[in-house]
């Protein structure tokens, strides 16, 4: 398994880009999506997603990333292919953003059916950003547009820092030569 984690935008300081991280990072995880297709559903992925957390002070961005052990640094190179177009017009269409803001109303709503799992929702946003950012959340998320996720991707991901961990087995580090794989470009 591989995992990437950088710094996101913070509720307290920059409201619109998590807005954005939100629904860029639901479109990711879609199986419709580029990023699902070219890593996973080609067989050089048993698994690959990227997330985003809203919190006050910094909101972590976390890919991560399974990649066929007789493939890793096809399924590597395949992963900074994707995450270098994060930021171009027709990496995602309008139905998968419409989508994206769907499944995360979808997600509100459920997280309201039950007294314990609104008191939870109430309180995350309360310490994650305030009261008001949650009564607004998902008027705010169908404000997003492309070019509020491109902006995004450009701010927070792309040439900025992160820090990259892969874990494998014994086994596989003896039979895989490791001082082949560079680290990960974002």
């Amino acid at each position: 398994i591989m995992m990437i984690q950088q710094f996101g935008p913070k509720s307290m300081d920059d409201i619109e880009a998590t807005y954005a991280a939100d629904v860029f990072h639901t479109i990711l995880s879609l199986p419709s999506s580029r990023f699902q297709k070219n890593l996973v559903e080609s067989g050089l992925a048993y698994q690959a997603g990227s997330s985003y957390q809203t919190l006050k002070h910094v909101g972590p961005i976390t890919t991560f990333f399974v990649p066929n052990p007789a493939q890793m640094t096809e399924a590597i190179s395949a992963l900074e292919a994707e995450v270098a177009l994060w930021d171009t017009d027709d990496y995602f269409t309008d139905a998968q953003i419409a989508a994206a803001k769907n499944q995360l109303k979808i997600q509100d709503v459920y997280s309201r059916e039950s007294t314990s799992d609104f008191v939870h929702s109430i309180t995350f946003w309360w310490a994650s950003a305030t009261i008001d950012y949650y009564l607004g959340y998902i008027d705010n998320l169908q404000k997003v547009t492309r070019d509020d996720m491109k902006k995004y991707v450009k701010e927070y991901v792309h040439g900025n820092p992160n820090i990259t961990g892969i874990l494998v087995s014994p086994a596989m580090k003896e039979s895989m030569d490791i001082s082949s794989i560079k680290p990960v470009s974002m």
